[in-house]
């Protein structure tokens, strides 16, 4: 976790502790998909496959990471706020896609939905991105009846089909 992400969820425990307030952390995931503002590789790839662009990039062929898609996300959330707080067991619970894809698995969906060459990825790891490994979702299933409920190629073509439609 960042430095930022682990200050986020001190905070939250503090104001739980000083307040008696009914609080739990989401680490989530690399979200994907519809009105994220920020960085995203995967966005790139649909747009660029959009466009007939072939993405080069110098790393990431065997990068993987813990990718879930907003519907994912937004389902996880409400599961968190319809969760009795007497079953909540955990400070923080790991919301992910329930998958490890390696960018060159993602390369291969975008490339199979646009009907356009895959990236050209080389190895190495992908720059500005902390190390992270799969993430253990069974306590999020436990506590809050969490489960990923959207593939990585349905949350895709989906996002795909969503970018189409803002241009």
């Amino acid at each position: 976790m960042s430095g930022v992400q682990l200050a986020a969820e001190a905070l939250v425990n503090s104001y739980r502790e000083m307040y008696n307030l009914e609080t739990i952390n989401l680490r989530l995931g690399a979200v994907f998909g519809p009105r994220r503002r920020t960085d995203c590789l995967i966005r790139t790839l649909i747009e660029n496959a959009i466009d007939q662009k072939t993405t080069r990039l110098p790393y990431g062929k065997t990068w993987a990471r813990p990718y879930v898609y907003i519907n994912d996300v937004v389902n996880a959330i409400l599961c968190s706020f319809e969760t009795p707080i007497e079953r909540i067991k955990n400070n923080a619970y790991n919301i992910a896609g329930g998958v490890w894809p390696t960018l060159s698995e993602i390369s291969d969906i975008i490339s199979e939905i646009a009907g356009f060459e895959k990236a050209s990825l080389e190895e190495g790891r992908t720059p500005n991105d902390y190390l992270i490994g799969p993430l253990n979702l069974s306590a999020a299933k436990n506590d809050l009846n969490y489960t990923p409920s959207c593939s990585l190629e349905d949350g895709i073509s989906d996002y795909y089909q969503w970018l189409l439609t803002q241009r």
